[in-house]
């Protein structure tokens, strides 16, 4: 099986677990694959790092992992305004206090740069 449009994940936190293998989602897949139907052309990480998509407001443990997992392409952060459990009015502090680790090129696609190429808008560089 090979699938290809997008999918999202909402309201995941992108805290994965790492073993010597891989992603969980793969020791899952390879411990179990005789009950998966249809068969996968590759494992379950690399339908997800391809399509897949995870948001969250703050997640500083997912945000460490997220370049060393290869996920910096798969998180988008938001503030969940206008709701009172998001960060909003305090957004740029909460981005500074969870992202400071982050490239500026990691930075950019889970602020913004990540949600754009899922919706498919043009963002001028």
């Amino acid at each position: 099986m090979d699938y290809s449009p997008p999918y999202q994940m909402r309201n995941v936190i992108p805290a994965w677990e790492r073993d010597t293998s891989g992603l969980r989602i793969d020791e899952g897949y390879k411990k179990h694959h005789f009950w998966v139907r249809p068969k996968l052309a590759k494992l379950p990480s690399e339908y997800y790092r391809e399509h897949g998509f995870a948001s969250f407001q703050e997640d500083p443990a997912g945000l460490a992992l997220a370049e060393a997992t290869g996920l910096a392409n798969n998180f988008m952060w938001g503030n969940d305004y206008p709701h009172h459990e998001g960060t909003w009015p305090h957004s740029a502090e909460a981005i500074e206090r969870t992202m400071s680790g982050l490239s500026d090129a990691a930075r950019a696609k889970v602020l913004g740069l990540n949600a754009a190429r899922l919706f498919g808008f043009q963002v001028r560089g």
